[in-house]
């Protein structure tokens, strides 16, 4: 992440742009009809496959999850620079889609 203020906010092929670029346009209007959230997948993203008559289906079981590959690594293990720095990266994800790091 510090690469990313000194280098901008398209390194690494924009693998870590905030969230809310994709959803929102520069006055704030969201530009998607649906924003699924990271806790209601699959279900959610299933329901709007079938909802657009879409075949794609997200499977079901967890791959590769965090607290299988590094038991007991959470926001806790994060220093409070890089916490600090996600916040201010991340602040429309956390205002706009009403996350809280905590």
């Amino acid at each position: 992440m510090p690469s990313q203020r000194a280098t901008g906010k398209f390194i690494d092929d924009c693998h870590h742009l905030p969230q809310t670029v994709y959803m929102f346009d520069e006055q704030g209007k969201q530009i998607c009809d649906d924003i699924l959230r990271t806790g209601d997948l699959p279900d959610s993203f299933n329901r709007l496959m079938i909802e657009h008559g879409y075949p794609a289906r997200m499977p079901t079981e967890r791959r590769l999850a965090t607290a299988d590959v590094c038991e007991g690594l959470g926001v806790a293990s994060l220093t409070e620079a890089t916490r600090q720095l996600l916040q201010e990266v991340y602040a429309d994800d956390f205002r706009l889609l009403n996350y809280s790091m905590y």
